[in-house]
């Protein structure tokens, strides 16, 4: 599959072509539409703690620091649905 590049903001530097694809979030409280940065080699997905709290998911759980290339941030760990519209793809 081939996915469409969108010019990005980055906080160091200019604008970086990245694949995006618009996912749907649903969580237990509301549901969220957001064009989101595909990962094709991640392990895991993160989203920001105000979309996790937005969703209503459970941040009390599993709590503990993730790291990759950009250094170590705070995590809490919990399961929400996703569904990726398809027609998206180039």
């Amino acid at each position: 599959m081939n996915f469409k590049y969108k010019a990005l903001p980055r906080k160091n530097g200019p604008p970086r072509k990245t694949p995006t694809i618009p996912v749907t979030f649903i969580g237990p409280s509301d549901v969220i539409d957001i064009v989101s940065i595909l990962d094709s080699g991640a392990d895991i997905s993160v989203l920001p703690l105000e979309v996790g709290q937005q969703l209503g998911l459970d941040l009390t759980k599993n709590k503990g620091p993730c790291g990759g290339v950009g250094g170590e941030v705070d995590t809490a760990e919990d399961h929400v649905r996703v569904k990726i519209a398809q027609g998206h793809e180039n």
